[in-house]
């Protein structure tokens, strides 16, 4: 049972250095902070609740499967592939938009720690949010969503 559960870790692993794992945990931990243990933080913490939103789905998908004796359709698998690509190729998109239009800008302040952060603001430099949340269920959301196209 032991090696059971190291090799399924283990190859939970060399899934998620998936490249379209990578991309999405990178899109999501890019920050700017200047200190290199904050960056390494912020890093750690998209990854490991992107992985949270991965497992949950496929443990609760695999329970159901087990239980109830649900098969996903290869069709959802496949849209759900297809909406992978779909998400990151817009995301990518997204972002080149806002910089070519100027309505994604970036700047530094002091946050509440004193250290100097350079971010990306969406939206018209006028029209700066006064809060700056540090993290968000984003990385937990969009592991649940790769998830899908695994689920069969």
């Amino acid at each position: 049972m032991l090696a059971l559960a190291g090799s399924a870790v283990t190859l939970g692993f060399l899934h998620g250095l998936g490249a379209d794992h990578l991309m999405a945990i990178a899109a999501l931990s890019v920050d700017g902070r200047t200190a290199a243990v904050d960056r390494r933080r912020r890093v750690v913490t998209a990854a490991l609740q992107f992985a949270a939103g991965h497992a949950l789905l496929l443990g609760l998908g695999a329970t159901l499967a087990v239980t109830f004796g649900w098969v996903v359709p290869a069709a959802v698998e496949a849209g759900a592939e297809t909406m992978g690509g779909v998400l990151l190729v817009g995301l990518g998109a997204a972002g080149l938009w806002g910089l070519w239009t100027g309505r994604a800008y970036g700047h530094v302040h002091r946050v509440e720690t004193g250290a100097a952060r350079w971010h990306v603001h969406v939206g018209q430099p006028g029209s700066h949010p006064t809060a700056h949340p540090a993290s968000g269920p984003l990385p937990l959301i969009m592991g649940a969503v790769f998830a899908v196209s695994s689920l069969r």
